[in-house]
Parts: C-alpha cells; structure tokens; sequence
C-alpha cells in the first residue's frame, strides 16, 4: 500500500514539474529571451526539480532510489504535457503579455503622476519654508 502511495505522488510531482515547466515555457514565449538567458534558466529549474525529487524520496522512501517513482513521475509529467499543456501555454502567454502591456501602460501614467507630485511638494516646501522665515524674522525682532 505504501509503494501505490508514493506512485501517486511521484505522479503528482510528475505533473506539478509539467506544470513549472509550462511556466517557464510560457514566460520564454512572451519575452525574447537570449541563449545564455535560457541556458540558467534551464538549469535553475532543473536543479529545483531535481531538489524535488529528491526529497519526495527521502520522505517516501528512505532516501533509497525506486525506479518506479521516477517512472511514475515521469507519466504524471507526460499526462500533463499532452492533455493541459497546450491550453495551459496558449492562456498563460496572452495574460503575461497582457500584463506586460498594462504595466508599460500604467508605468506611463505613474510616471506623470509622480511628477505632479513632486513638483506639488517642492512647491508647498517653498511656500512652507518661506512662511517659517517670515515667522522666524517676527520673532526675532520681538
């Protein structure tokens, strides 16, 4: 009963590696990454899932290596590329363009917002600081 259970997380880990997988897929699509960029990248998540995978063995098995989790990971990764993965992919890069597009819109607008704002603080400083002189010299004087 225990080597069924952890094939079926070693399944689910198979698929949520699918899933990370797609992510970073779906980023590389929406912005032009270089060579070198794509090279960590792909090692970064490697040695993620690797950790993974690793420590699915220490709490399931002891730390021993079982083929059969590796195997089982890899169908759950499978399932997930040939069912989810298109839709997954398709979906993901429209929102992160999407959000790629709000963000320049609104940074535009920040922008001209924070601007406003500080010239609307420098000048109440000026006022501000002119009206403690006035103060100052009046009290001096008296």
């Amino acid at each position: 009963m225990s080597q069924c259970i952890t094939c079926l997380y070693a399944a689910i880990v198979g698929f949520c590696f699918a899933f990370v997988y797609d992510i970073v897929k779906s980023v590389r699509k929406s912005i032009v990454c270089d060579f070198l960029t794509v090279f960590v990248q792909d090692i970064c998540v490697s040695l993620l899932l690797t950790l993974f995978t690793f420590l699915l063995l220490i709490a399931r098995c002891n730390g021993e290596m079982r083929t059969y989790v590796f195997i089982f990971e890899l169908i759950g990764f499978t399932i997930f590329r040939l069912i989810f993965s298109r839709y997954f992919i398709k979906i993901s890069v429209k929102l992160i363009r999407l959000i790629l597009k709000l963000k320049s819109y609104y940074s535009a607008k920040i922008l001209l917002l924070s601007s406003l704002i500080e010239s609307l603080s420098a000048k109440l400083s000026n006022f501000f600081k002119k009206i403690i002189k006035k103060c100052l010299i009046k009290t001096k004087n008296s």
